[in-house]
Parts: structure tokens; C-alpha cells; sequence
């Protein structure tokens, strides 16, 4: 953990059930504000629950999660809900919506996230450049390449202005230059925007170049430690 930082995400004692013979945890975490981690793992071993369960997306069982020093979640409780959280979410393969266009799918996140529609031309051309997708707004998604429809998702992330950046094995089936590229963009973007990054892969080598600290999630579902990247 990146010294003399205050702590973006802390969590102690984490249980979670992910079917009938599979647990989460127990596990502890803490990630300082401003961290890019790693975290790795075989996978069924609750990598990406961890990541929804941080987003208030899927319940714990036991354990308590505190952002940013607020305490969101205790047990099965959940004291903040997802919009409230301050995190943007990456999802693997995207998730984007096939009937909207790239202006559509950033104005409906603006909207959810109370931005007044006077607002929305001038956030959403900011979202567009800060992705790379200057341009793009009248175009579907299966009329972008793998990185363009990733660079989409990452800017539909961004629209409410998170702290917290989850990434669940984003680079997924792109080539080798487009993972680059895309791992140097959430660099210039977790540096420029001041975010903190957790950055879901089963790949150790995906992104240990670029980032702060490796995470190794155990098959029990347990974390192992971490190490320097």
C-alpha cells in the first residue's frame, strides 16, 4: 500500500457466499487513495464478486467495507447504495446496450447521476475526448472495434465522476497493441482525474508494469498477500 495515503477502500473480515460449496473470504483489504492494484486469481475464485460486492451490486455475509473512510456496507447491511458509492465500474466484455447510440448510453448515466441535461453536451464531449472517441457520438456499439466499445464502457464509467475505478479483466479479447494502449489510458487517467484502481485479470502479466501492487486471490477465495508489481 502506497505510504502516507489515506485509504480509499478498507475491509475487514469479508465473507460471502458464491454457491453452494464456494465462499469468499475471509479476507482483509486495504488500498490507499490513488493506488492502481492488480488483483489476480484462478478463475471461480470470487475475483469479480469481490468487485461487485464492493459496489454494493452483490451482499456480504459478514465482514465490514468502508470508502473513502465512510462505511457502506456492514454484514448484509447495506448503509450506502451503489450511486452513492463514488465508483465508476468496468465491466468484463463491456455490458453496453445495442440500441443506443455512444451519446445515449453517456446521457443516461448523466441523467441517473443528476447532472442537469444544460450540462450534458459539455460532459459528454469532455467524456469523449478523455477516451479517445471525439466523434463517435452518433455511432452503435457493433459499429466500434473491441477498443472503441471498451473506451465507450470506460467513459460511460466516468460520467458521474467516480473516485473509485473497478475493473473487471477489461482487456478481455483485445490484441496486444490495443491492451496497451488501454492499460496507458487508465494510467494518464487515474493520474489526471486522481482515481484509485482496482483491476480485476487472471493474467498476472496484463498489467503488472503499470501498476502499484499485485493481489493474489487464493482458489478458497482467501487473498495470499500482496507484492510489489
Amino acid at each position: 500500500m502506497t505510504k502516507n495515503k489515506p485509504i480509499a477502500i478498507s475491509v475487514r473480515g469479508l465473507r460471502a457466499r458464491m454457491g453452494a460449496n464456494a465462499t469468499l473470504g475471509p479476507l482483509d483489504l486495504d488500498l490507499a487513495v490513488g493506488e492502481h492494484a492488480l488483483l489476480v486469481g484462478p478463475s471461480g475464485c470470487g475475483k469479480s464478486s469481490l468487485l461487485r460486492i464492493l459496489a454494493g451490486l452483490l451482499p456480504a455475509d459478514a465482514g465490514v467495507i468502508s470508502l473513502f473512510g465512510q462505511e457502506v456496507s456492514r454484514g448484509s447491511k447495506i448503509l450506502v447504495p451503489p450511486r452513492r458509492r463514488g465508483i465508476g465500474f468496468l465491466f468484463q466484455g463491456g455490458a453496453l446496450w445495442p440500441h443506443m447510440s455512444v451519446a445515449a448510453h453517456l446521457d443516461f448515466v448523466l441523467r441517473c447521476a443528476a447532472v442537469t441535461p444544460s450540462e450534458w453536451d459539455a460532459r459528454r464531449a469532455e467524456l469523449l475526448t478523455q477516451v479517445g472517441l471525439e466523434g463517435f457520438g452518433d455511432r452503435r456499439p457493433g459499429t466500434l472495434s473491441g477498443g472503441e466499445a471498451q473506451r465507450l464502457a470506460l467513459a460511460r464509467a466516468l460520467a458521474p465522476r467516480p473516485r473509485l475505478l473497478l475493473l473487471d479483466e477489461p482487456l478481455g479479447p483485445l490484441d496486444a497493441e490495443r491492451r496497451t494502449s488501454l492499460l496507458e489510458l487508465f494510467e494518464e487517467l487515474r493520474r489526471s482525474l486522481d482515481l484509485t484502481i482496482l483491476h480485476v485479470t487472471h493474467d498476472p502479466a496484463e498489467a503488472s508494469s503499470m501498476t502499484d501492487r499485485t493481489l493474489q486471490m487464493q482458489p478458497d477465495g482467501t487473498l495470499a498477500g500482496a507484492s510489489k508489481a
